[in-house]
């Protein structure tokens, strides 16, 4: 029922409480592949203002344990975290998990970036 009311209004909620709620999905390990599209739209161009590039890096890693795959907002989080000024150590080990999983399971999609 969230993954349903989350999908439809993706554009009017919070960037944290999206956050809060993918992070739910992904604990417990409730995949909506149309959820996935919308928020990987939503934030394709980045996060807007809406969220952290820790939160935003933290989205992505719902996305990979959850098994999806948008390219455009991974491509968005990469540049995003690229272009912050400093991160924390935790972040950073949270990147290289997104990495290392899309490298692994996704290498179809992701090997181009190798």
């Amino acid at each position: 029922a969230s993954g349903k009311t989350l999908k439809s209004h993706v554009a009017q909620v919070s960037g944290k409480e999206l956050l809060k709620g993918l992070a739910s999905l992904a604990t417990c390990s409730v995949r909506d592949t149309e959820l996935g599209k919308a928020v990987g739209d939503e934030f394709q161009e980045g996060p807007k203002g809406r969220l952290s590039p820790e939160e935003f890096c933290a989205m992505a890693w719902a996305f990979v344990t959850l098994g999806f795959y948008h390219d455009q907002m991974f491509r968005a989080v990469f540049k995003a975290l690229e272009d912050a000024p400093t991160m924390p150590g935790d972040t950073l080990c949270q990147l290289y998990e997104i990495h290392m999983s899309l490298k692994v399971f996704r290498e179809d999609m992701y090997g181009k970036y190798e």
